[in-house]
Order: C-alpha cells, then structure tokens, then sequence
C-alpha cells in the first residue's frame, strides 16, 4: 500500500506543475481573447479536446472519468479567462 501511495505523490507532484504551467498558458490566451474581443467558449475546441482524449483511453469503465476531470479543468480555464477579461 505505501509504495501506491508514493507512487500516487510523485504523479500528484507532476500534474500540480502542469496545473501551473497550463494556468499560466490559460492566463495568455484569456490575455489574447481581451484584446482581440473574443469569446472565452468555444464549444467545438472543448469537443476535439474531449474526443482527442476519450480516443486514447482504452479501458471503457475510465473514459467517464476522464470527461469529468476535463469538464474541471475547462470549467476553472473559463473561471480564470473570465476573471482576467471582465
């Protein structure tokens, strides 16, 4: 059990840094929307991601978990752009 949970702190180390680094890209789009009056929702962009991503999952039981944790992570994307363009 100890070493699942070693196992499972180093992923949860790596994916807090790639939370960072996306958040800082997710800050320079909502930047670039601002000054080219865009919308922050772009519907069929979050649809290719999903797809792109439910097609590299092979274990069906694991795909809903994956649209949960990419629903999450667009829906704090869209908090942030909206923080920073309003």
């Amino acid at each position: 059990m100890e070493k699942h949970r070693i196992q499972l702190d180093k992923i949860d180390e790596k994916m807090l840094c790639l939370f960072l680094e996306r958040l800082a890209i997710v800050e320079n789009i909502a930047n670039s929307k601002k000054e080219n009056n865009l919308k922050i929702c772009d519907q069929q962009r979050e649809q290719d991601m999903i797809n792109k991503g439910l097609k590299k999952i092979n274990k069906s039981k694991y795909k809903q978990y994956y649209k949960q944790f990419i629903d999450l992570q667009l829906k704090i994307s869209k908090d942030l752009q909206n923080q920073i363009i309003k």
